[in-house]
């Protein structure tokens, strides 16, 4: 992996847009469109120029109380004032190292999942490992995207 790649996997604009659609609850970017009031030719521009406006942002987050951070970055938890995920069982660490296998697996194989899939997808490779002293093996992940895709 390069130096520096994980900050831009979790920053993409494909990502913010993922995760946009995740608090939201809208089934894909068309439903995500409806939901921010622009056109689906206006998502397909900005992901392609690589910039989600801010005011998307903030307007999910306000609207939906989703956290800016997480929306923008994939820091922290989704809602607002919600537990740290490390109370729940998941390590905040070995959830950023899955979501990066996740991504960098769909990259390198062309593959897709809906954000709702690819979320369910991370959570349990995140159960599955968080009782373990093993360290996530990217083979085993492939192997459960192929799956999930």
């Amino acid at each position: 992996m390069v130096a520096g790649s994980r900050n831009k996997v979790a920053t993409s604009a494909e990502a913010q847009m993922d995760r946009l659609i995740v608090a939201t609850g809208a089934k894909n970017e068309a439903g995500l469109a409806k939901v921010l009031g622009k056109s689906h030719q206006a998502l397909y521009n900005a992901k392609k120029k690589g910039i989600i406006p801010a005011n998307w942002i903030l307007d999910v987050a306000e609207e939906c109380g989703a956290s800016a951070d997480w929306l923008r970055f994939g820091i922290g938890n989704m809602k607002r004032g919600a537990k740290d995920s490390s109370q729940n069982g998941l390590a905040p660490d070995m959830v950023s190292v899955v979501i990066e296998i996740v991504e960098e697996i769909l990259d390198s194989t062309n593959r897709r999942l809906p954000p709702n899939k690819k979320a369910e997808l991370i959570v349990t490779i995140c159960e599955l490992y968080s009782d373990s002293a093993e360290a996530v093996d990217p083979a085993k992940v492939l192997r459960l995207v192929k799956l999930a895709s």
